[in-house]
């Protein structure tokens, strides 16, 4: 038998094309993926590379003995319908590999790809197999460690390149570098000189994530404007969950990023917390040594979170924050978008659990109506997803939910949009 793909090394945000022929017809035919060198950047941190991940679907072939992934139902396995990306989409940890972080910049790899095996069985008969590899950035890119005072990043760039636009790249509440250097890398392949930043949590940065010194960003931005490769005048931020609050109030700030891409924000600066991940009675950012106004926690917030979490095995923060918001302390803790000098692309999830970013989007939306905001600005909702709309095809082990086609259609839709606003920034 053969199996056919269409690109066996593919970028991992592409979707690719599977495809079996002269399989025993009409017959039951189990696929498996697993990969034991897959960094996902929508796990928890301690899911290093070396654990294993594997998906599997239940298919029947063809009365001539063909099957394709794109075209053909699963009955069973890690899911069922139609999609040609659901059995690596659906990828799970089978055996986790839990790993110490490291603490120095330099003790932290880059990935450039990782590799799927996919096998093909008949009965308990393994037909064949083949190794596909997914890239996490193109052969052009190369990258720089940065380490200096307020600037612990990775700089991800096309060498032989002149004058790219530039992004600067934030991730989530971890504040480290390694889910932000992966969506950096991708970037990069695209076009962009990318700056994954580490905001707190490695050695020359913050312990916690409290009174985090905006003057990393600006540090970020005067390192672009001195590379031979970037457009000084094209810099852009882009940050996913607390990195996108942080993208938002450095956009406020600072004149220089004409564009700004917040994916499931906060449009208010919220209370740090400290490393046992206690408030932290003081604010998450702060600039020229004061703290920026913010929203802070109290223990009563959280109590119908916590019982949810312990007794129904629900995650929903979403519900605390939207209530928060409307205290005394809210409107200083706005961070004033319509000081942004540039677009803006919003990205919320309806079904965020984390906070509710949809709330934010639209609030922060009013704000730029109201003061008549001269840049373009866009706000994509997606109503099927969590908090994690992050790169095309990438499993989300979190979300077990039978809606997981839907979740796959928002993630891709989320991603070609980020990629699109960024083109048109560009240009």
């Amino acid at each position: 038998m053969k199996i056919i793909i269409d690109k066996p090394i593919s970028m991992c945000d592409e979707k690719i094309q599977v495809s079996f022929e002269g399989l025993p017809q009409s017959s039951i035919i189990t696929v498996t993926a697993e990969s034991s060198d897959y960094y996902c950047i929508n796990a928890p941190m301690a899911t290093g590379i070396g654990t294993i991940w594997h998906s599997k679907g239940c298919y029947k072939s063809s009365a001539c003995g063909t099957l394709n992934l794109t075209k053909d139902a699963s009955f069973g396995g890690s899911y069922t319908g139609t999609h040609g990306m659901g059995l690596f989409y659906r990828m799970e940890p089978k055996k986790s590999k839990e790993e110490k972080l490291a603490t120095n910049l330099s003790a932290i790899g880059v990935q450039k790809s990782y590799h799927i095996k996919l096998s093909v069985f008949f009965e308990d008969e393994k037909l064949e197999e083949i190794t596909i590899e997914r890239k996490f950035q193109a052969d052009n890119i190369t990258h720089q460690d940065i380490n200096q005072e307020n600037l612990v990043a990775r700089f991800f760039k096309d060498a032989k390149k002149r004058n790219q636009p530039a992004i600067i790249v934030l991730s989530g509440s971890d504040g480290r570098i390694e889910k932000a250097q992966n969506i950096a890398q991708l970037f990069a392949s695209h076009g962009y000189a990318s700056l994954a930043v580490c905001y707190f949590g490695l050695v020359g940065t913050a312990e916690c994530l409290s009174q985090i010194p905006l003057e990393i960003i600006e540090k970020a931005i005067a390192f672009l404007k001195q590379q031979q490769e970037v457009n000084a005048q094209k810099i852009a931020v882009y940050g996913r969950s607390k990195g996108g609050e942080l993208a938002l109030l450095a956009g406020s700030e600072f004149p220089e990023l004409s564009c700004v891409i917040a994916n499931t924000p906060s449009s208010f600066i919220m209370e740090g917390l400290t490393a046992k991940n206690r408030n932290s009675k003081t604010s998450s950012w702060t600039y020229k040594k004061h703290d920026f106004p913010y929203i802070p926690f109290k223990i009563w917030d959280f109590i119908p979170f916590v019982l949810k979490k312990n007794f129904f095995n629900q995650q929903d923060l979403a519900s605390p924050f939207s209530k928060i918001i409307h205290r005394k302390h809210a409107a200083k803790a706005r961070i004033k978008i319509e000081n942004i000098q540039g677009r803006i692309l919003f990205l919320s999830s309806e079904q965020d659990e984390v906070w509710p970013s949809t709330l934010f989007c639209t609030q922060a939306l009013t704000h730029l109506k109201k003061n008549n905001f001269l840049y373009p600005y866009r706000h994509k909702n997606y109503l099927h997803s969590g908090h994690l709309l992050t790169i095309a095809y990438q499993p989300i082990p979190r979300y077990t939910s039978q809606n997981w086609g839907k979740q796959l259609k928002d993630s891709i839709a989320s991603w070609e949009e980020t990629i699109l606003f960024l083109k048109q920034w560009a240009n």
